[in-house]
C-alpha cells in the first residue's frame, strides 16, 4: 500500500455482530462463496494514500481462484481455535485487520470495504478452542481501523492505572462524522470499554496566509493515522503513530492522561538527512512502528518503506526523537539473485519490524506487491530515456499483451477521478493513430491531494484505471502527486497501491513518480506544497506527449530481513519458494510478507504471509555479526523455516500476535493469535523443535 493523504465519499458505520468459532479445516457459513470481497463500492469513500495497498482481499477462501492451495506446507504448526466475523447482508463487514490480546480477551480491527460496520471486534479466548464474542466498539461513522492494540499503564502522573485500548482512524467515507487520529478505550473491563478520547492526533496545518506569511491553523479532524505504539517511562505515558498525510509521519502524543492526549512531537525523514532512501522506488515513507527498551532508553523502531528501517533514542526527549541510524538494503537483492539471477536493487517496501527478546537483532519484512520490474523508455518526444517506475499488481499483466510490450503514444488525461470523466479524452480521438503493435495510453496524476485548483476528493488508483479503460486506453499510467513525490525529495519515487474498487481488466496500470508527468509533457517540474493557485506547470487535459515503451520481468514479492540491532546490517533474508515462483506471479492472491512478532524467550519469528499462510521462522544459528548468506532454495543460510500453517482452502493471513501473557501460555509454548482478512481470528501453537 502508498501512502499518505486522504480525500473521501460518504457512508456510515454499523456496529457488527459476531458469529461463533469454527474448528479445524470448515469455514463458515457463506465465507466460502464470498467472491472478490476486497472490490470497493464506490459509493463508500476514496482513500488515497499507502493504506490503498491493503484494500484488496482477493477471495483467499474461495471456491477455485486466487488463493494458494498446498497442504504440504502445513508443519509443526496446530490449529487450537477460530473466531468468524461473519459478513453482514451477504458482503463483507469490513475486512479484518490488526489483531492484539491482553490476558484473555481478542481485539480485532475491521478495514473496509464497505464503509460500515467498522469497529473493533472484542474476543473472549480464555477458552481458546472455542472463541466467543465478548462486545463489539464500533468506529465512528465514516471511519475504519487498522490498528488495535492494548497496554497495561500503572501510577501515571494523572492516576490512571489500567489497560487502554488505542485503536487508528482512517477515513473511507465523506460522512462529517468520521474522525482520523487514534481512539482510546478503558478496557481493564473488557466486556464493559470505557471511551476515554476519540479521533486524537495532529490537527496543525503550516500554511501562509494571503500576504504570504506563515502561519498555523487547526484543521477541523485530526490527521489520519495507520499503525500505533505506546509506552510508559516512569509516571509518563506516549504513544508514537503514523499521520498519513504529511512529509512529517511521526506524530508523538503524551497519554499520560487517556481523557487528554496531548501533541508533543511532528518529525519525519526530512528532520533525519543521515537517512537515505536506497530501494528501488524511492519512494519513503512512515509506515509501522514498535517501541523497546534497549539497554535502559526507550527506542522507536521505524518501518520507513523504500528507506528501511530507522531507530530513534526517546528516552530522554520524546518530544525531540534523536536519530540512531538507519538500514541499507543490500545490493543486489540477495534472494532474488540468487533465485531468479535478478542482478540489480532490491525492491525495499519496509513495512514492518520488531526486536527479538534480547534487544540485538531486528526481525523485519517487506510488503512487496509488485512482482514485476519494469524497463520503462521515453523513446521519442520529450522526456526521452529511461525511467523507474511500477507495475500495478490487478491490472491486466504487461506480459499479457500480444507483444509482451506496451508501446506507443500518451496523453495527459487530469486526475481521472469519477467526477472527472467527462472530461478526459476518447482515447481515439486523443490518440487517433497508432502504429500496428501500438497501444493508446492515458496519464493520470494520483490525488488530487493539497491542491486548492482542484478540491474534489481524491479517488482508489483502480478508479482512475477504470476510468482509463472506459475512455478506450490499452494502458493506464498514474504519476504520483507533489506530497508523494515529499514535495519534491523524491520527484521520481512512485508507489503502485491496490486494488480498491473493479476494474474491466482491459488495461494495463503503472505508476511513476511525478517529474516524469511534467517532463513527458514538456513542462518545467514543480513540486510545491500545496499547489500554486494557479498551477502554471501541469500540463493541460488533452496535450499529447512522445512515446514509450515498456516490457517487464518477474523478480519476486516481499521477503523477511533478519538485520543487526546495532549496526542495521543485514544478516540473511527468508522467503517462501514460491515468491520467487514466476508460476505464483498472479492469480494466487498476494506472496508478500505482512507483520511480525517475535517469540518472548526463543529464537522463533511469528509471520503473517498473506496467502502464503502462518510462518514459524527459527533464526538461532545466526550469528550477529556476520553475513548469513542469504537463504535461496539450494543453499540455505542460516534462517530455516521452523513451522507453517496453510488451511486446505486456503489464507490471507494479516494480523499476528503473541499471546504471552494468556493464563494457557507458558513461555516454551506460547498461543499465538493470526488475523485472516476474509475470516477473523486464528489460533495456534507451535509444535515444532525449540531452538
Amino acid at each position: 500500500m502508498r501512502k499518505r493523504h486522504i480525500a473521501v465519499l460518504a457512508a456510515f458505520a454499523l456496529a457488527m455482530s459476531i458469529g461463533n468459532v469454527a474448528l479445524a479445516h470448515d469455514p463458515p457459513d457463506g465465507v466460502n462463496e464470498q467472491q472478490n470481497p476486497g472490490r470497493h463500492n464506490p459509493n463508500d469513500g476514496i482513500v488515497d494514500t499507502a493504506l490503498e495497498a491493503h484494500l484488496r482481499a482477493e477471495a483467499q477462501h474461495g471456491p477455485t481462484t486466487d488463493h494458494v492451495i498446498d497442504p504440504s506446507v502445513t508443519h509443526d504448526v496446530d490449529l487450537v481455535g477460530r473466531f468468524n466475523v461473519p459478513r453482514s447482508k451477504g458482503s463483507l463487514a469490513g475486512i479484518v485487520t490488526d489483531v492484539w490480546s491482553k490476558g484473555t480477551t481478542a481485539y480485532l480491527g475491521t478495514f473496509a470495504p464497505p464503509c460500515s460496520a467498522l469497529g473493533v471486534n472484542v474476543v473472549d479466548i480464555s477458552d481458546p478452542s472455542n472463541p466467543t464474542k465478548l462486545t463489539f466498539i464500533p468506529s465512528r461513522p465514516g471511519s475504519r481501523v487498522n490498528d488495535v492494540k492494548v497496554f497495561s499503564f500503572s501510577g501515571l502522573a494523572s492516576g490512571f492505572s489500567g489497560d487502554l485500548l488505542l485503536h487508528s482512524n482512517e477515513n473511507c467515507s465523506g460522512n462529517p462524522q468520521r474522525v482520523g487520529g487514534i481512539s482510546i478505550y478503558d478496557v481493564s473491563d473488557p466486556a464493559n470499554p470505557v471511551r476515554l478520547a476519540v479521533g486524537v492526533g495532529d490537527k496543525r496545518l503550516e500554511t501562509t496566509d494571503e500576504e504570504g506569511n506563515p502561519i498555523t491553523v487547526e484543521l477541523a479532524r485530526a490527521r489520519q493515522v495507520h499503525n500505533i505504539y505506546a509506552w510508559q517511562d516512569g509516571d509518563r505515558a506516549y504513544a508514537g503513530i503514523v499521520d498519513d498525510e504529511e512529509v512529517t509521519d511521526l506524530d508523538i502524543l503524551d497519554i499520560t492522561d487517556p481523557r487528554n492526549p496531548v501533541h508533543i512531537a511532528d518529525v519525519g525523514l526530512p528532520d533525519w538527512p543521515a537517512a537515505t532512501v536506497d530501494a528501488f522506488g524511492d519512494e519513503a515513507f512512515h509506515h509501522d512502528l514498535w517501541a523497546k527498551q534497549i539497554e535502559g532508553r526507550w527506542t522507536l523502531l521505524l518501518s520507513y518503506w523504500d528507506a528501511g528501517w530507522i531507530l530513534l533514542d526517546v528516552e530522554d526527549t520524546p518530544w525531540a526523537p534523536v536519530f540512531l541510524g538507519d538500514s541499507d538494503y543490500p545490493t543486489p537483492d540477495p534472494l532474488a539473485q540468487a533465485r531468479l539471477g535478478f542482478d540489480t536493487e532490491p525492491d525495499g517496501a519496509a513495512h514492518a519490524g520488531v526486536w527479538n527478546n534480547a534487544g540485538d537483532l531486528l526481525l523485519t519484512g517487506d510488503e512487496d506487491i509488485e512482482a514485476t520490474r519494469l524497463t520503462f523508455e521515453v523513446t521519442e518526444g520529450p522526456g526521452a530515456g529511461m525511467w523507474d517506475a511500477g507495475e500495478f499488481a490487478w491490472t491486466k499483466p504487461i506480459s499479457t499483451f500480444p507483444d509482451g510490450r506496451i508501446n506507443g503514444p500518451i496523453v495527459f488525461g487530469g486526475y481521472g477521478c469519477p467526477d472527472d470523466r467527462s472530461a478526459i479524452p476518447a482515447a481515439t480521438t486523443a490518440l487517433p493513430t497508432v502504429e500496428d503493435g501500438e497501444e493508446r495510453i492515458v496519464v493520470f496524476q494520483r490525488g488530487p491531494v493539497d491542491d486548492p485548483n482542484d478540491t474534489s476528493e481524491a479517488c482508489f488508483f483502480s478508479e482512475k484505471v477504470e476510468s482509463g479503460e472506459l475512455a478506450g486506453y490499452d494502458a493506464v499510467i498514474i504519476a504520483n502527486h507533489h506530497v508523494g513525490s515529499g514535495a519534491g525529495a523524491q520527484p521520481d519515487g512512485f508507489i503502485c497501491g491496490s486494488q480498491g474498487s473493479p476494474v474491466a481488466g482491459t488495461a494495463a496500470g503503472l505508476c511513476i513518480g511525478h517529474r516524469f508527468m511534467h517532463e513527458a509533457f514538456g513542462t518545467t517540474p514543480d513540486y510545491t506544497v500545496p499547489y500554486p493557485t494557479p498551477a502554471p506547470n501541469e500540463p493541460a487535459i488533452g496535450t499529447t506527449g512522445g512515446k514509450i515503451d515498456v516490457t517487464s520481468e518477474f523478480n519476486g514479492w516481499g521477503p523477511f530481513h533478519l538485520i543487526n540491532g546495532s549496526t542495521l546490517e543485514e544478516i540473511d533474508a527468508w522467503a517462501p519458494p514460491q515468491t520467487h515462483d514466476p508460476d505464483f506471479a498472479t492469480g494466487h492472491g498476494w506472496q508478500t510478507m505482512h507483520n511480525v512478532e517475535a517469540d518472548p524467550n526463543n529464537d522463533l519469528a511469528y509471520i503473517a504471509w498473506y496467502a502464503l499462510g502462518f510462518r514459524v521462522l527459527d533464526f538461532s544459528e545466526c550469528d550477529s555479526a556476520s553475513d548469513g548468506n542469504s537463504a535461496n532454495q539450494d543453499d540455505p543460510g542460516c534462517i530455516t523455516e521452523a513451522g507453517a500453517f496453510l488451511d486446505d482452502r486456503g489464507n490471507d493471513f494479516w494480523g499476528v500476535h503473541v499471546a504471552s501473557d494468556h493464563p494457557m501460555s507458558s513461555a516454551d509454548d506460547p498461543l499465538i493469535l493470526a488475523s485472516d482478512r476474509d475470516s477473523g481470528l486464528w489460533i495456534f501453537r507451535y509444535t515444532g523443535p525449540r531452538p
